[in-house]
């Protein structure tokens, strides 16, 4: 009996052993995964490449194992390194990403991300992340005691963050960023002999030039590897050693799969597929890379955008790889394209940049045009009207250069209408004639097209009707003949916008009203919302307030749901790049060794909740990102396009209702002496010093709007002009009270106000107008003065 409870007891306790090993591994696998999903996010904004943290991560271990350090403290700093830079999520873009000297204000909000990356990993239980939350805090601290955030000096600083601080440097010396090329192993190591002792522990510094020196062992060519990529060198798409049998068979396929994707584009997914089976389970790695290559274009025209980054990512790591610069430049071409659909035009611009620099290697001209033209084109969708202009001018040079006209036409259509969004309706209506005409010499139906109704957009801001009514009707007609549905609506739409200029108002309404159907029908948010707005107008102008209230209405919920779908596209941007991280690293991730043994289901549920942190943390970058779209960056108020949306809603609530509505134009007075004089800089804390004050001076229902320079629109819900004028006298006597001589020694400001509260006028377009005039009646007076 008692030795059946022994081998009773025995199994128990076998099986426990088993249970505690397995939740082990389970808990090691979800630490893991949040440490490398941390560090993707604190690294994807201003990563170009998105390998600094592994790269800081693996060459802290190997300096940690060289310095001598127990195996587990080396795993530790090895994983929790990744998170050094977790607290660069809460520094502004335009700190962050900020390519110039950083000012001392900007300096010292970027040292803040030791802070915020050790608040965002404090109070955790795991080793793990207690040993990041200490390697985020003292990464940046120096060995003689001139570091931040604390002042620590010399061993007073945890070995983990002097560590992590040599690996971080040297890592980031010798990678190239937009800002700075890559320096070479031997000038960085230089670079670190002499900040040894001042800047690092001299002790990690000699580890550091041991490891990367020993070119004989082992660790030295696997950390010589992993730190200083050899240059690549240019090579053809088509490998130059001749293939034979099924590898040559295989070529074949892929490239006939290549060939024809626009042609017959059913046939060759197909072929895409085929190939990229027969690919997988060969021996030619290059073949593989093309295959993916090929079917990530497939992926991404069926807007499988995941799957497409999946392929594509796989593709350019295969052509990096091999030094094979035409599919490297194909993969990031596809890339581009793929984050451009997801709204993500920094990605997008990243993306063009490889490829742009990859033509100029290979002196790939016609290449280097169409990359040119592309980022001409994602620059315009992200309103950087001037830098557009560069690109799509300097492609003009080279299509001309290499005698492209038809890459020359359609790039001179995009220059028509960035000239038209700029507001040079001659230029804009010049350059469309001669894309025009070139279009139609080679044959362009559409590019001709695109461009008359361009012109006649421009002819119509010119008051030019029959013109601007001919284009559009010849670009109407050729949408509708050709089977343009797109086009043909964006078309009518402009047919409308003439006889709506011209006064015809039944004829503006049926082409608007086609149009209408087209975008829904087609789901084109861009043309329903705008087609709403012109029938909102419309019905105002000949009296309609009911008509009017309803399309308004209409007009705000397709603008809310065009940044629904921006906002979440941006956010599946992000989640796409961290699931096609998350794949490659997959492999890895459970062939780690324990890092701990707690209480398995404890232990698990605590990973679920620090998981559950990381989708907080997503939700607030959400919301960050929608007050953004709202605010003005510079003072915090609402921007110009937030605060004209919202007195559009209170005019036509308040004309409805007959309630009161009262606002104010508010100007600088001589703002422009004032950069002139003391600087710009002067001029902007001008500004948002300015912009605080109004806030203080203002009752909470009150809304306040940079709307352009140094102009403000205020708005008084449920106001008198009395009450109105009286809020703008506080605003201007808290101006005058403001001690400005602690901005600048010798500055003064003042302020002219313009106030109205007339809603018997037809829109608030008016209204503004009306302020405006009382604006420059207060200025034209002597400035420092109200007016109503």
């Amino acid at each position: 009996m008692f030795r059946q409870i022994g081998e009773v007891s025995q199994t128990a306790r076998l099986q426990a052993e088993e249970t505690v090993r397995v939740r082990t591994a389970e808990l090691e696998a979800a630490q893991i995964e949040i440490v490398t999903r941390l560090g993707m996010a604190s690294e994807y904004r201003d990563d170009e490449t998105g390998q600094h943290t592994r790269r800081v991560g693996e060459l802290s271990g190997h300096l940690a194992q060289a310095l001598g350090l127990p195996h587990e403290t080396v795993d530790l700093i090895r994983w929790a390194a990744r998170l050094h830079d977790i607290g660069k999520i809460g520094i502004p873009d335009t700190v962050l990403l900020k390519h110039g000297t950083y000012t001392p204000e900007e300096f010292g909000r970027m040292k803040a991300h030791t802070v915020i990356g050790s608040k965002v990993l404090e109070g955790s239980t795991s080793p793990l992340l207690k040993m990041a939350e200490e390697i985020a805090r003292t990464h940046h601290e120096r060995w003689d005691g001139k570091g931040y955030p604390s002042g620590l000096a010399g061993e007073d600083i945890p070995i983990s963050g002097r560590v992590v601080s040599a690996a971080d440097v040297f890592d980031a010396l010798i990678t190239a960023r937009l800002y700075k090329p890559a320096w070479s192993i031997e000038e960085a190591l230089i670079e670190m002999q002499k900040q040894s002792g001042s800047q690092f522990d001299p002790r990690i510094v000699d580890c550091l030039t041991s490891l990367i020196g020993s070119k004989l062992s082992p660790l030295g060519n696997s950390v010589s590897e992993l730190l200083h990529p050899r240059p690549v060198p240019v090579k053809p798409a088509v490998p130059a050693q001749p293939r034979a049998g099924a590898d040559a068979a295989l070529a074949d396929l892929i490239e006939r799969a290549w060939t024809l994707r626009e042609s017959h584009s059913r046939e060759a997914e197909a072929l895409a597929s085929e190939g990229l089976a027969q690919a997988e389970a060969g021996n030619d790695e290059l073949l593989l890379g093309l295959a993916h290559r090929n079917l990530g274009w497939f992926r991404f025209m069926s807007s499988a955008f995941e799957e497409a980054l999946g392929h594509l990512v796989r593709g350019l790591d295969i052509g990096v790889a091999h030094g094979e610069l035409t599919l490297q430049a194909d993969c990031a071409n596809l890339m581009a394209g793929v984050y451009n659909s997801l709204s993500d035009h920094d990605k997008a611009t990243e993306q063009l940049s490889v490829v742009l620099k990859i033509a100029r290697e290979q002196k790939d001209r016609q290449r280097e045009a169409h990359c040119l033209h592309n980022l001409g084109i994602v620059t315009m969708a992200s309103r950087s009207l001037d830098e557009a202009n560069k690109y799509v001018i300097e492609s003009l040079s080279v299509y001309r250069e290499i005698g492209d006209h038809s890459g020359e036409a359609k790039a001179m259509g995009t220059y028509a209408n960035l000239a038209f969004e700029q507001g040079d309706f001659e230029l804009s209506i010049r350059l469309a004639d001669k894309a025009a005409t070139q279009a139609r010499e080679y044959d362009q139906l559409l590019v001709e097209a695109l461009a008359q109704s361009t012109a006649g957009k421009a002819h119509a801001r010119l008051a030019q009707y029959d013109l601007a009514e001919s284009l559009q009707q010849q670009a109407l007609n050729y949408a509708t003949t050709a089977g343009y549905p797109q086009t043909r609506g964006w078309s009518l739409y402009e047919l409308g916008q003439v006889y709506h200029q011209r006064g015809n108002s039944q004829q503006a309404k049926d082409a608007y009203t086609s149009a209408l159907l087209l975008a829904q029908e087609l789901n084109v948010k861009d043309l329903e919302m705008q087609v709403h707005h012109s029938l909102y107008e419309l019905s105002a102008a000949v009296g309609d307030t009911g008509a009017a209230l309803e399309f308004y209405r209409k007009h705000h919920a397709v603008e809310l749901d065009i940044f629904n779908q921006e906002a979440s596209l941006k956010t599946r941007a992000l989640m796409v790049q961290l699931e096609v991280e998350r794949a490659k690293s997959d492999a890895q991730i459970y062939k780690l060794r324990s890092i701990e043994l707690a209480s398995a289901n404890e232990a698990l549920e605590r990973a679920n909740a620090e998981k559950s942190g990381l989708v907080n943390m997503l939700e607030d970058q959400s919301k960050l990102l929608k007050r953004q779209l709202s605010e003005d960056g510079l003072t915090g108020l609402y921007n110009r396009k937030h605060i004209e949306g919202l007195l559009q809603h209170e005019f036509w609530q308040k004309k409805a209702s007959d309630q009161l509505l009262c606002i104010a134009m508010v100007d600088i007075d001589h703002f422009k002496l004032i950069n002139d004089r003391f600087s710009h800089l002067v001029g902007d804390q001008v500004l948002r010093v300015v912009a605080q004050l109004f806030t203080q001076a203002c009752r909470p229902s009150d809304a306040i709007g940079r709307y352009g320079g140094e102009e403000f629109l205020f708005v008084f819900p449920e106001s008198t002009l009395e009450q109105g004028q009286r809020v703008c006298e506080r605003v201007q006597n808290a101006i005058r009270a403001y001690a400005w001589d602690q901005v600048h020694p010798g500055l003064s400001v003042t302020l002219s106000i313009g106030v109205v509260a007339d809603l018997n006028v037809p829109n608030h377009e008016r209204l503004i107008s009306h302020a405006d005039t009382k604006l420059y009646e207060a200025k034209n007076s002597g400035r420092d003065r109200i007016c109503l």
